[in-house]
């Protein structure tokens, strides 16, 4: 399926209200705290954009910000425009419960990668620091993960990847959208079997991308934000779930974790760079596109507008630092 057909599918609402729902449980799909779905698309073809047969994740809001979804469309709208890979994310509602929510294509279970199987963070993390609470991922750090991609590339599996840009792309994508939800679940590595063992083949895409864009501040503070001072405030306090290494008790801000990044790989300071040098007038029109759907519950305009005043500022602040 083509990438087009895929963009075109940003602009048409899927109704899963007849699809099957798949009640697997475990790796089948992340865990949160947000309810969420799986289901398997029908067989026959209604939607250019919907792969047959295939699993997706009908994923709702919190019931305090019933809006919350938003984010995880828009994130795959970004995805598009900054080139990185964000699994295809669709506006969804389920009219026999009057719900709304994001469609998400599952980036397992393709017909031509059947063999591959996906194993969490959560689990290296596990194999790599002992006593780690999964519950919490307190210990969560960048210095395990740097551990385990070096092992995997230098190691007997001899994995040609380069695991700084991909973790670099990530970090940043996060900074420009505010996600501070990147736990151990929240990444992962997918394996195939080769040659009667298993291999890595790729690292998940930048998936479940809903604790982001302001999407907590409710609509009638939205005026608290129309001074620059008030913006920059609320974007300092911002920080990636992982902390740098083990030994370190607090975590640092999204930027400083960027900072301190390319101190160790300073070629990493024009991936960042690139990733911000998008078009914010194209930007702008992709997100208030979403409010013309006519859904259950619709993006208003006043929220659409606070996302790209806050995605314009982190885009300006990112560069000023490291657009040099």
């Amino acid at each position: 399926m083509s990438i087009t057909a895929k963009i075109q599918g940003l602009n048409e609402v899927v109704d899963v209200s007849d699809w099957k729902r798949d009640e697997a449980t475990g790796e089948a799909f992340p865990e949160g705290s947000r309810e969420k779905a799986l289901y398997v698309a029908p067989s026959k073809k209604k939607y250019n954009f919907i792969i047959p047969l295939h699993h997706y994740l009908f994923k709702l809001s919190f019931s305090r910000y019933p809006e919350q979804f938003w984010g995880e469309i828009i994130a795959y709208k970004i995805g598009i425009l900054v080139g990185v890979e964000v699994p295809p994310t669709f506006v969804a509602i389920n009219k026999n419960e009057n719900k709304t929510g994001a469609l998400i294509e599952w980036f397992l279970g393709y017909p031509f990668t059947r063999s591959e199987v996906k194993a969490s963070g959560a689990l290296y993390m596990q194999l790599l620091i002992k006593d780690y609470d999964i519950a919490k991922g307190k210990q969560h750090n960048f210095q395990a993960i740097r551990r385990l991609f070096e092992a995997l590339k230098f190691g007997q599996h001899k994995w040609d990847i380069n695991w700084v840009e991909h973790w670099t792309k990530v970090l940043a994508f996060d900074t420009l959208i505010g996600n501070t939800d990147r736990h151990q679940d929240n990444w992962g590595i997918i394996w195939k079997y080769e040659n009667k063992r298993l291999a890595p083949s790729r690292v998940t895409p930048i998936f479940d991308n809903g604790t982001s864009m302001g999407h907590e501040i409710l609509e009638n503070h939205f005026t608290d934000f129309d001074k620059e001072e008030r913006i920059r405030k609320y974007i300092s306090r911002g920080s990636h779930h992982m902390k740098w290494d083990l030994q370190e008790s607090q975590k640092l801000s999204q930027v400083e974790f960027l900072q301190r990044l390319i101190v160790e790989y300073p070629e990493m300071k024009s991936v960042i760079a690139g990733l911000m040098k998008f078009d914010t007038t194209r930007l702008e029109n992709d997100i208030m596109e979403l409010t013309k759907f006519k859904v259950p519950c619709p993006l208003s305009y006043k929220r659409a507008k606070f996302i790209v005043k806050l995605l314009a500022f982190r885009q300006k602040n990112i560069l000023s630092i490291f657009g040099n």
